[in-house]
Formats: structure tokens, C-alpha cells, sequence
């Protein structure tokens, strides 16, 4: 009887400690679960699921420093949008936005190592590794054009939206990703203002520099 006893509390022993490794387990893996679920969500853009800038800028710097032949970022800002959503709402401009990131995430899985983001507004931005030449980023910023240019349909409305691309060189125009990104935007504003669909950075059209800043400063 007593070893009948010793055995069934041993037993018992063993069902609790069971059941508390399990609760244990069980807290760490939905735990882990909560910490990956905010790591998407600081890195990744609520709307369309992309990578936001955060995780730009850390795909760009990861691959200058990994000393593969350069690479291409490409700005893009999409033309008219604002007119969409002011005229249909901001339910079928957010839809509009989500068609383009999924068109834009399988269009380019092509180009090795491609990361596609969502900067902001109607502003996307596609780091293609290994393009660090013009005739390269250009045959890139031209597939993007390509996929966007597509009419959409959505709630039975048939939209057509247009893009304007900047493109920067790395090592070229800068070797950093903030840098990059800088000469991206000064890019697509010259694509914009001259009616192009892209244009390369060109220092000399650059109207923005830090003597520039200094001299508005002494005035």
C-alpha cells in the first residue's frame, strides 16, 4: 500500500509538473507570437503589408555593405492619385493603393533581391540590387511603368494611373541609403516637371545643396 501510494503521488507529481512546463511553453510560443506580429508591424505598412521605410532603408544599407556591384533606387510617386481619391473616396484610393503594391511585389520579383516599399501617401520605392548602371535601372524604372499603366478595375469604376520615377545610382550619387533617397526625390520631381516617365539623377539639376543652405542661412 505504501508503495501504491508513493507511486501514485509520484505520478501525480509528474501530471502537475507536466502541465506547468506546458502552461510555460504554451506563454513563451504566444509570446514569441506578440513579438513577431509587432516586429511586422514596425517594419511592414499597415495598408498594403510592403516594407515601410524602416525596412528600406535596412534592405539598402544591407546590401552596400554587403560590396555587390551597386544597385538602383527607384522613387515612385504615382500621378493623379489625389484626384482619385478626392473624386471616388479614400475606400477606392486605398484599394487603388493596394492593387498597385501587389502589382508592383509580383511584376518585379524578377530582378534578384528586389525590395518594394511603401514610403508613404502614393509613394513607393524599389531598391534593385546589382542595377548600379543607367541602362539597367532604366530597363527596371520601365517595368514599373509598365505594371502601372494597366487600367484597374474597381467598384466598377475603370482607372488608369500614371507614375513619375526617380532614379539614383549607388555608388554614383551615394553611397548611403538616406543619401540614395535624396537624390531619388530630386530625380522624380525633374521626371515630373520636365513630363518624362523617369529621369536619372543629375547633380547638375540638383538645386538643393548644403552651400545652397548655407547662403539662405547669410541672407
Amino acid at each position: 500500500e505504501a508503495l501504491q501510494f508513493s507511486e501514485g503521488l509520484y505520478t501525480s507529481l509528474v501530471e502537475n509538473l507536466l502541465r506547468i512546463f506546458a502552461s510555460r511553453a504554451s506563454a513563451e510560443l504566444e509570446r514569441g507570437h506578440h513579438l513577431r506580429a509587432l516586429d511586422h508591424l514596425a517594419h511592414h505598412d499597415p495598408l498594403t503589408d510592403l516594407p515601410n521605410r524602416v525596412r528600406l532603408k535596412r534592405c539598402v544599407d544591407a546590401g552596400l555593405e554587403s560590396g555587390e556591384a551597386g544597385g538602383a533606387l527607384l522613387l515612385v510617386d504615382l500621378d493623379r492619385f489625389k484626384e482619385i481619391n478626392d473624386t471616388l473616396g479614400h475606400s477606392v484610393g486605398d484599394v487603388l493603393l493596394q492593387r498597385v503594391a501587389a502589382e508592383l511585389r509580383e511584376g518585379m520579383a524578377g530582378f534578384a533581391g528586389a525590395c518594394v516599399a511603401r514610403l508613404g501617401g502614393d509613394e513607393f520605392a524599389l531598391w534593385i540590387p546589382g542595377a548600379g548602371d543607367r541602362a539597367a535601372a532604366a530597363e527596371a524604372a520601365k517595368r514599373v511603368l509598365e505594371l502601372l499603366t494597366a487600367p484597374v478595375d474597381i467598384e466598377g469604376y475603370r482607372l488608369g494611373v500614371d507614375a513619375s520615377v526617380g532614379i539614383a545610382l549607388a555608388p554614383a550619387h551615394a553611397t548611403t541609403s538616406s543619401g540614395l533617397l535624396r537624390c531619388a526625390d530630386v530625380a522624380m520631381y525633374a521626371a515630373k516637371r520636365t513630363g518624362s516617365s523617369y529621369a536619372t539623377y543629375d547633380a547638375t539639376q540638383d538645386p538643393y545643396s548644403t552651400e545652397r543652405l548655407a547662403l539662405l542661412s547669410d541672407l
